[in-house]
């Protein structure tokens, strides 16, 4: 019999557990808790039995289950009570790093920047080079003209290559000893000269924060970041996480978002030690639980002054409707486990209980440590 197989199980300390006291007290129930009988929350079999939590439910060989993400396919089979909590999935990476020092020399201005000032070159350089062929003529020192042979492709190459030298040195503040002398190029000469001017104080005020703070590394807050840096944003980084099971799994097997698609398939798969260990090796994520991740990075990636090299990302990623307890179909206190979930809800107690049991947690273990 799979009930002889069940191994029970003493809770400790963590929400469901506190939950499980609270409503016991409220509704005045006993209980006794046990380990599924495959070890699994549950997945559907081809001939519509559940294996895991769900199937116990469905089969009535269990009353109620704490923690299960309801989905479609698994109400058709269980009841939820009220959703308590969502577990969503959340990236564990490196804490940025400062961007070496030689780098400080770009990092004033951004990609983009520095495109429109190469472009604002080259259309000046045009600019100047069809009006010296136009006619008007820069004056050199010795006063000869930009003429080389005399041919017209010889001369207007000649004309080019000087407008380039001669607004690149302008632009680097050391104008060359050439003046315009048309009108139009005059106008042109003191655009430029404006435009250079701007360019420059904008770049000294820019390297000179930038020297003075150092500038970090993008931090990896989504499945975007992930994939643009493991894809054409290059740094060559990889992700994984533990063994997916239950909604988890379903999360990315049924997700029609491609970035999630792509996460999946380039997912890698390792123990939680393993994970970590690679995380804090660089250019590498863990994917996992909001609540595991704190608890992980609290208890044992965390100094006594705060400081974590760990970093969890900004977004998060919420698995379906969120997390609730589950009980069989036609379970007569139904009902009573909901409202009074609702009331726990109300009166704030999982919000004050679910930080609290990480604290908790981890100075019991620090505790353990030191003895």
């Amino acid at each position: 019999m799979k009930r002889n197989r069940m191994k029970v199980v003493l809770p400790v300390d963590s929400l469901n557990t506190r939950m499980l006291e609270a409503i016991s007290s409220a509704l005045n129930f006993t209980y006794v808790m046990h380990e599924s009988y495959d070890g699994n929350w549950g997945s559907e079999g081809v001939d519509g039995n559940w294996t895991g939590l769900v199937g116990e439910l469905q089969h009535n060989i269990a009353d109620f289950s704490t923690t299960i993400t309801p989905t479609a396919p698994r109400l058709k089979v269980m009841r939820h009570v009220r959703i308590y909590a969502s577990d969503p999935f959340v990236l564990l990476s490196t804490t940025p790093q400062n961007l070496p020092q030689y780098l400080a020399l770009i990092t004033p201005f951004t990609g983009k920047m520095w495109l429109a000032v190469l472009v604002s070159c080259l259309i000046f350089s045009l600019a100047f080079s069809l009006v010296a062929e136009l006619g008007s003529r820069f004056k050199v020192d010795d006063g000869s003209t930009s003429g080389g042979c005399g041919c017209c492709g010889c001369r207007w190459i000649e004309q080019l290559t000087w407008a380039i030298f001669f607004t690149t040195h302008m632009l680097l503040e050391n104008p060359p000893t050439t003046t315009p002398t048309s009108t139009s190029a005059k106008i042109m000469f003191w655009c430029w000269l404006v435009t250079c001017l701007i360019v420059a104080a904008s770049y000294r005020s820019s390297l000179a924060a930038h020297l003075t703070v150092q500038h970090q590394q993008p931090p990896i807050d989504s499945f975007e970041d992930l994939v643009y840096r493991g894809g054409g944003g290059g740094g060559g980084w990889q992700w994984g996480s533990e063994v997916l099971i239950g909604a988890s799994t379903l999360y990315f097997t049924k997700s029609t978002d491609p970035v999630v698609q792509e996460i999946y398939a380039g997912m890698q798969t390792h123990e939680l030690d393993e994970n970590m260990s690679r995380v804090l090796q660089g250019h590498y994520c863990f994917i996992t639980t909001q609540f595991q991740g704190e608890y992980v990075v609290a208890s044992q990636y965390t100094d006594t002054r705060g400081y974590t090299p760990v970093h969890t990302s900004a977004t998060t990623y919420p698995k379906f409707a969120g997390t609730a307890w589950a009980v069989r179909r036609g379970a007569p206190f139904h009902r009573a486990l909901t409202i009074t979930t609702q009331r726990l809800i109300e009166a704030g107690l999982i919000k004050h209980w679910l930080p609290d049991v990480i604290v908790t947690r981890v100075k019991q273990e620090r505790q353990s440590e030191e003895r």
